[in-house]
């Protein structure tokens, strides 16, 4: 009579756990940079376009109420309200800053034309971070209140120049 012999081969070895582990390790460190690279320049696309809609919004509120209304960007509360926003006061995140050409708190106004007697650059960057120097702008033109956005390409944020916000290609 021939005995059955049952072998309990279920399950992993520590050697194999361990290299699983390790190539786990060696695909999150090679992935995590470009994630972290990716959410940052999301975050600061998040706070263009808030501040593109913010703008854009109270324009059009402008000339459809037919009267003046204003877009304050205040840069040490983080937030942009308005007098005509009808979605509500916006805010951004404590890691992104935003620098403009004129002093903050920054407001524009628009006419109920929807056009504005001033013009302004707004930068908005990462708040210390050297590994990602992406930098978006904004420029609201004197006269019409055309509102262009783009790449900012110099490294200096004291003192805004809108011919360094290049359009996104």
């Amino acid at each position: 009579m021939s005995r059955l012999i049952v072998r309990n081969d279920s399950g992993f070895t520590l050697i194999e756990t361990v290299v699983v582990v390790i190539f786990i390790g060696i695909i999150s460190a090679i992935a995590a940079p470009s994630f972290l690279s990716s959410y940052n320049r999301t975050k600061l696309d998040d706070t263009l376009n808030d501040l593109q809609g913010a703008l854009q919004e109270s324009q059009r509120e402008s000339m459809r109420r037919s009267r003046s209304c204003d877009v304050t960007i205040n840069t040490s509360t983080r937030k942009i309200t308005g007098t005509c926003l009808t979605t509500g006061d916006r805010s951004w995140d404590s890691s992104i800053a935003i620098a403009s050409s004129i002093t903050s708190p920054a407001t524009i106004t628009f006419s109920f034309k929807g056009n504005t007697a001033s013009s302004a650059t707004f930068v908005i960057y990462n708040v210390g971070n050297t590994t990602n120097p992406d930098k978006r702008c904004l420029t609201i033109s004197e006269g019409l209140g055309i509102v262009r956005t783009g790449v900012y390409s110099d490294s200096n944020v004291s003192s805004l120049d809108e011919s360094k916000c290049t359009a996104k290609l």
